[in-house]
C-alpha cells in the first residue's frame, strides 16, 4: 500500500527526466549541427585565402625577377657614365699673358673694372658658358668676396655701392658721393686728379649714370642727370666714353676743354687731349646689337683710354663699367647677360695685356651689386645644367673682388666694398 502511494511520483519524476534528456540531446544535436556548418564555412574560407595566397606568392616572385633585372640596369647605368652634354664653343679666346704675382713694383697706374650687377652666378655661368674656359677675370690670382650693403638698405643700389667704391664710405641707396647726412665724400678721381695724374671714365651705360657718376659729381639723387652732366664736365676728367648724349644737348663741352667724338673711327683716330665720347642719346646698345662703326666695344673704349692716359708722367686712374651686364640680369634674359659678360672680359683682357708687361699697374676687377639671383642648377652625370633666375631686381649676395699687380694681394682682406674705396683712395694720397 504504501509504495503504490509513491508510484504517480516516480512516473512523474522519470518523465521529467526523460523529456530533460530528449532536450539536452537535440539542443546538442543542433549545436553539432551548426558546428558543423561553420567548420564547412571556415574550411571553405581557408581554401579561398590558400588560393590567393599562392597568387600573391606567384606575384611577389614575379615582381623579385623584376626588381632584380631592374637592380641590375641600375648597376649597368651608375657604373657607365653617360655621355656629358657638350660644352659650348669658345666665346672669348683668351690671350696667353704672364701674370707675374711677385707684388713688386710701386703702383703708378691704376685700372678699375666694375661689372655692374655681376655676381658669382654670372661669372660661373659665363666660363662654362665660354667652352668651360676660364675668363681673364678669374685668371686674376688674388681674389676675395666683400658685402655690398647701403647705409639704409641690406641690398643696394648702384648709387650707393658706386659711392662706397669711389670714396670708402657708406650712403642711402640713391646718393651720388654724398653722405646719408649730405656730406660732400672726396672721390678716389678727384684725390687722383690733386695728385697729378691722369684720369678716365668709361661705361657702356650713361656716363651720368649712377655708376660713373659716382666717380665725378655730387647729388643727392641719382637720377638728377642734367645736374650731373654739369659736373661732369667740371670735373677735370681727362678721358669720359659712353653714352647719354642727351644731357649734354644743353651743354658745351667745348667751351669746357673737351674734343667730342660721336663714332668708333673718330675715337679710334683721336691721339691726345681731353676727350668726351658720347656715342648714342641714353644706353648704349647691347654688346650683340650695336653697331660697331659707330659704337666701339667696352674693350676697345678701355684700350683706347690706356692709350691716351699712360703717357702722363704722374700715372692714371682708370674706372672701366661694364654696365648692361646689370640691365639684361633685371630682364633674366641669360644670353644677353652672357653676351655682356663676355664684352666685359675683353676689357679685362685688355688691361691685363697692359699690365703684364709693365710692374707699376694695378689691376681691381669688381662688382657694385649683384641682380637676378642667376644659379646654376643640375650638371649629375648625363642630365646636363640649367640656370635659373630667383629675382629680377638686385640681391643682397657677396660679390667677388680679384686683383692684379702691385699690392694685389691686399685684397685677400678686404670684406666689404668700402675697404675697396678706402683702399684706392689711400694710393693717391
Amino acid at each position: 500500500m504504501g509504495s503504490q502511494k509513491y508510484t504517480p511520483i516516480l512516473v512523474i519524476v522519470l518523465a521529467l527526466g526523460l523529456l530533460g534528456s530528449i532536450y539536452l540531446y537535440a539542443d546538442a544535436k543542433a549545436e553539432l549541427a551548426a558546428n558543423m556548418i561553420e567548420t564547412h564555412r571556415l574550411q571553405t574560407d581557408f581554401s579561398q585565402l590558400s588560393s590567393n595566397y599562392d597568387q600573391l606568392s606567384a606575384q611577389i616572385e614575379t615582381l623579385r625577377d623584376s626588381n632584380t633585372e631592374l637592380e641590375a640596369r641600375i648597376a649597368e647605368l651608375e657604373s657607365t657614365p653617360g655621355e656629358p652634354t657638350p660644352p659650348p664653343v669658345v666665346v672669348v679666346e683668351r690671350n696667353e699673358v704672364t701674370l707675374n704675382i711677385s707684388g713688386s713694383g710701386t703702383i703708378r697706374n691704376v685700372i678699375f673694372l666694375i661689372g655692374d650687377g655681376m655676381g658669382v652666378g654670372q661669372l660661373s655661368a659665363a666660363e662654362y658658358e665660354n667652352g668651360q674656359e676660364s675668363l681673364s677675370i678669374s685668371s686674376m690670382p688674388y681674389k676675395a668676396l666683400v658685402t655690398t650693403y647701403s647705409e639704409n638698405s641690406f641690398v643696394t643700389d648702384s648709387a650707393a655701392s658706386g659711392t662706397a667704391l669711389a670714396t670708402g664710405y657708406k650712403t642711402n641707396n640713391g646718393r651720388i658721393s654724398l653722405s646719408a647726412s649730405g656730406e660732400i665724400l672726396t672721390t678716389v678721381v678727384e684725390v687722383a686728379e690733386d695728385y697729378g695724374a691722369a684720369t678716365g671714365i668709361v661705361s657702356n651705360t650713361r656716363v651720368t649714370h649712377a655708376t660713373p657718376a659716382c666717380f665725378m659729381a655730387h647729388v643727392s639723387s641719382r637720377g638728377m642727370e642734367s645736374a650731373i652732366a654739369s659736373q661732369v664736365l667740371e670735373s677735370g676728367v681727362d678721358v669720359i666714353l659712353g653714352g647719354g648724349s642727351y644731357y649734354f644737348e644743353a651743354l658745351d663741352p667745348i667751351a669746357a676743354g673737351y674734343a667730342v667724338v660721336t663714332s668708333t673711327d673718330e675715337l679710334l683716330d683721336y691721339d691726345s687731349g681731353k676727350v668726351l665720347g658720347l656715342f648714342a642719346p641714353s644706353y648704349m646698345s647691347y654688346d650683340d646689337y650695336r653697331d660697331p662703326e659707330v659704337e666701339p666695344s667696352v674693350a676697345e673704349m678701355t684700350s683706347k683710354s690706356i692709350e691716351l692716359l699712360s703717357d702722363d708722367p704722374e700715372g692714371f686712374f682708370l674706372m672701366v663699367e661694364g654696365g648692361r651686364i646689370d640691365h639684361a640680369s633685371h630682364d633674366n634674359n641669360f644670353d644677353v647677360t652672357m653676351r655682356e659678360m663676355f664684352a666685359f672680359d675683353e676689357a679685362v683682357m685688355v688691361t691685363l695685356e697692359y699690365a703684364s708687361t709693365r710692374n707699376d699697374t694695378l689691376v681691381l676687377v669688381t662688382a657694385d651689386h649683384e641682380t637676378g639671383g642667376l644659379m646654376i642648377v643640375g650638371g649629375y652625370d648625363s642630365t646636363g645644367i640649367s640656370y635659373k633666375w630667383i629675382s629680377d631686381d638686385h640681391t643682397g649676395s657677396m660679390v667677388p673682388v680679384y686683383a692684379y699687380g702691385p699690392r694685389a694681394e691686399e685684397v685677400m682682406a678686404f670684406t666689404d666694398n668700402t675697404d675697396i674705396g678706402e683702399f684706392l683712395v689711400g694710393l693717391f694720397s
